[in-house]
């Protein structure tokens, strides 16, 4: 089983030098994110953008140690390209079981952190009332299907 350190190592080395949309290292939104969850989600909070991301495969974390229920939250977490992103969050509020619990936990934190830090003005309308976080927000609380 991965520990936490061990999935921190990971991003570490994938989001080594990359820069995020406000200029600021991709590695600190998935610290903030990280260290907000719980202890049990905290390593799919290190690694919940990496095969999204294009840095890694679901086959490469399982070697690397993953659980069974982290890939599963893993696998959730990672919108494929066909997918729009409500019926993707639609996915991860009606996943089922531990993975499920972690995936809309790590979304939820997630989405705050990409709406609270700086943010292009081009992105400036997902993270409004009304916009695509706080649509995802509602859904993922059960406010709103």
């Amino acid at each position: 089983m991965m520990t936490e350190t061990e999935a921190r190592a990971i991003a570490a080395v994938l989001y080594y030098g990359r820069i995020d949309w406000s200029s600021e290292p991709e590695f600190g939104h998935l610290e903030r994110v990280a260290n907000k969850c719980e202890p049990r989600s905290r390593v799919v909070a290190w690694l919940h953008d990496a095969v999204e991301d294009g840095l890694t495969t679901f086959g490469a974390l399982k070697s690397a140690g993953i659980s069974d229920v982290e890939y599963s939250a893993l696998f959730l977490l990672t919108r494929m390209p066909e997918e729009s992103y409500l019926d993707y969050i639609r996915g991860i509020a009606v996943a089922e079981g531990e993975a499920g619990e972690i995936a809309t936990e790590v979304k939820l934190e997630d989405n705050d952190d990409n709406c609270t830090r700086p943010c292009p003005a081009d992105k400036q309308g997902m993270r409004q009332p009304g916009g695509r976080y706080d649509k995802a927000r509602k859904i993922l609380r059960g406010e709103k299907k």
